[in-house]
């Protein structure tokens, strides 16, 4: 019995990191300005306005800080967020907005990915 909940601590703990490492390679991705590599990370990624995004802005910083471990649900989860995105436009100056987001996960063959990441 012991054993059991060992195991399933160290898949959570696993799963955590892995859910961890995917969004600092999505804020690392967007960072970039990388379109394929947000794809890989998020299938249903708003590309047309990412690209806007990218093409309007000078300068552009993007952060995900997680404010509550991820809530896991079998092969989904989801993690509270603080999004925060900086970003100079080519004619004024420097704005950022700080929200809260809800990211939405599913465990895949190739690994964790991003379903949805909406307001909360």
């Amino acid at each position: 019995m012991r054993e059991l909940k060992d195991q399933e601590q160290a898949t959570r703990a696993a799963d955590e990191q892995a859910i961890v490492t995917l969004l600092k390679d999505f804020e690392a991705a967007y960072n970039r300005k990388d379109l394929p590599s947000l794809q890989k990370l998020w299938n249903a990624v708003p590309v047309s306005t990412y690209r806007q995004q990218f093409r309007d802005s000078k300068d552009l910083q993007f952060r995900l800080e997680i404010t509550a471990p991820p809530v896991m649900n079998g092969n989904g989860a989801t993690v509270i967020c603080t999004r925060t995105q900086s970003f100079r436009g080519q004619v004024d100056g420097l704005h950022t907005v700080s929200e809260r987001v809800k990211i939405t996960l599913s465990r895949e063959a190739s690994g964790w990915l991003i379903r949805s990441i909406q307001l909360n």
